[in-house]
């Protein structure tokens, strides 16, 4: 019998993405939808060997885009409606991947205003502005909620550029 490595541990990562899968299959279930076999197989504790990268990135992608194309009342109902502990972990799951995707949104739009990418010529917003939105990004310590915000001022400040402009013609 060949040696393998049975009996180590799981990952963190393959224990976060055999908890997806089985979140899948929850909602699959719950919904009346077929589970499919890929579902099936990760989402059994014994099959945590199954998991790579491009696997766990899909599963984490499938079900996103699975809670965003349900209508509200439905995602509502399967998230915070049903008192069993897979709505509990899904909760979880959702509340911990929306942060992490505004983390991530903040990072990407960071670099873009960091190279210019933000206020591109035309954008409506003038340099001076540009500076005191600067000012005011870093002060607030420059991450988080309050990029967001910059993003809304910038967004705010196209808005009336054009409402402007159209008002004029």
């Amino acid at each position: 019998m060949p040696c393998n490595s049975d009996y180590m541990a799981p990952t963190r990562y393959e224990l976060e993405i055999v908890a997806t899968a089985k979140l899948l299959k929850y909602i699959a279930l719950d919904l009346g939808l077929e589970v499919s076999p890929a579902v099936k197989l990760l989402s059994e504790d014994r099959n945590y060997h199954k998991v790579t990268r491009p696997v766990g990135d899909e599963l984490v992608a499938t079900l996103c885009k699975t809670l965003h194309d349900l209508d509200a009342e439905t995602v509502d109902r399967l998230v915070y409606g049903n008192r069993c502990r897979e709505a509990r972990e899904l909760a979880n799951w959702w509340e911990e991947h929306q942060a992490a995707d505004a983390a991530r949104e903040a990072k990407e739009n960071k670099v873009k205003l960091d190279r210019g990418y933000l206020f591109p010529k035309g954008s409506g917003v003038p340099s001076g502005k540009k500076d005191q939105i600067m000012a005011w990004y870093n002060k607030l310590g420059g991450e988080g909620q309050s990029y967001v915000n910059l993003l809304l001022l910038v967004r705010d400040n196209r808005d009336k550029k054009v409402a402007t402009n159209v008002s004029k013609d």
